[in-house]
């Protein structure tokens, strides 16, 4: 079948690989069948339809937005790959959520192989190929379950304790792993959501507490070894579990950055102790298992130290020479959004050290919603250019010294949505 670019939605990139990583002169490599696979939808179907389409090599140049070979999926978010083994999406096609797992088969086809039924859209991590966690609302609040990532079924699950909390439990309510769940090394950092509760036990409405709090989980045990909050305006992370990008990174040496865009904070009755939340990059040192207080770099730092804020900071990469790249707005988002879809999004890279931020030669993109505009594959930063005025949409790959940014292919009449890597099991 052929679909014919009609609307301006989405596609996702899924790079197989030829050879294994892992052969020495005595082991020749094994031969693996690559294919690439095309996710789009089209505005002319409506509801949650979309495809994936196989390609046999990298799309190059000007693509289709779907082409033979197309396999239904639900348009909801993107695909996250996990160690190129798996595919996975929060929502089944016939509009079920849960964890959705998708695997290569040996004709080079993309089969849905693995799910778990949750009650809401999920939130989860994996941390090997056997154990992984998620958080359904409908089992607790404070509730994380298990899973097995190769077999997909529910391993079990365990219910933070209340004496992690004391005091607090008097004036929160409080959700465990709502919108950030984060595997770093052998350790899960899930967040902890605080609503005010008022005198009827009701949660007053428009009120927000920026106490970004995050447990610190034994992953051999899933006990809480710690409890660790930012002392700063963060404005929880912005990200809740209907996105799929990663609104984090995790470097070589297990420290976490995390990004905050902050666009809500402005609706939100905030008590002046807090400070006023703006977006940011902030980070988690591994070694000291805790927030880096002084580590905090505003999209106005970026910008130079711009005067004013609300420069938006949306998603966030590494390379594989570790190398932190950031996608920042060059003007203020205004706070009735009314330049938020505006191409005013460009790609940094960020020095750790100094937080120094050097902007990279790029065309301006568009606001990434749920998917982000960077991504990883294969140790490489690639850049998703989204430009509604010429209705194009494509992807370019980003050298760390900051003076490159080359096309890799472009899509007309619809947008991409991310690159991911998967091998044929």
């Amino acid at each position: 079948m052929n679909f014919s670019k009609v609307g301006l939605l989405f596609l996702t990139i899924l790079g197989f690989s030829c050879s294994s990583d892992d052969s020495t002169d005595d082991d020749p490599a094994v031969e693996v069948d690559s294919r690439y696979i095309v996710m789009s939808a089209e505005q002319t179907i409506g509801g949650d339809v979309a495809y994936l389409s196989v390609y046999n090599s990298l799309p190059t140049s000007a693509i289709e937005n779907a082409t033979d070979g197309t396999t239904q999926v639900n348009s909801y978010g993107r695909i996250n790959t996990y160690e190129n083994k798996w595919a996975f999406k929060k929502k089944k096609f016939t509009g079920e959520t849960g964890l959705v797992r998708y695997s290569m088969n040996t004709e080079g086809a993309l089969d849905l192989d693995g799910f778990i039924s949750t009650s809401t859209t999920v939130n989860y991590a994996i941390l090997d190929d056997t154990h992984g966690y998620y958080y359904d609302s409908g089992d607790g609040e404070r509730t994380i379950s298990t899973f097995n990532p190769t077999t997909m079924a529910r391993t079990g699950d365990f219910t933070i304790s209340d004496e992690i909390f004391g005091d607090e439990l008097n004036n929160y309510e409080i959700a465990v792993g709502s919108k950030t769940m984060i595997i770093s090394k052998d350790k899960l950092f899930v967040n902890v959501e605080y609503s005010v509760i008022d005198v009827d036990g009701v949660t007053p409405e428009g009120v927000y507490v920026p106490k970004f709090t995050m447990l610190v989980i034994n992953t051999d045990t899933n006990d809480v070894e710690k409890k660790i909050t930012h002392t700063g305006a963060i404005f929880d992370q912005g990200h809740g579990t209907a996105t799929e990008f990663s609104a984090y990174v995790v470097a070589k040496d297990g420290d976490i950055y995390m990004s905050t865009h902050a666009l809500f904070a402005s609706r939100y009755a905030i008590d002046p102790i807090y400070g006023t939340p703006r977006a940011c990059v902030f980070k988690i040192e591994y070694d000291d298992l805790d927030f880096d207080q002084d580590w905090v770099l505003k999209g106005a730092d970026i910008q130079g130290g711009a005067d004013g804020d609300n420069y938006v900071v949306w998603s966030m990469a590494l390379d594989d020479e570790d190398t932190l790249y950031v996608n920042c707005s060059k003007e203020i988002v205004l706070d009735d959004f009314s330049n938020l879809l505006s191409n005013i999004y460009y790609p940094y890279i960020i020095d750790k050290e100094t937080m120094a931020a050097t902007a990279i030669d790029a065309p301006a993109t568009n606001f990434g919603h749920s998917d982000g505009n960077l991504c990883t594959v294969n140790g490489k930063v690639y850049y998703q250019l989204k430009d509604a005025d010429s209705a194009k949409g494509g992807y370019y790959s980003l050298n760390s010294d900051g003076t490159a940014a080359e096309e890799v292919f472009s899509v007309t009449d619809t947008y991409p949505r991310a690159l991911g890597y998967l091998e044929i099991q």
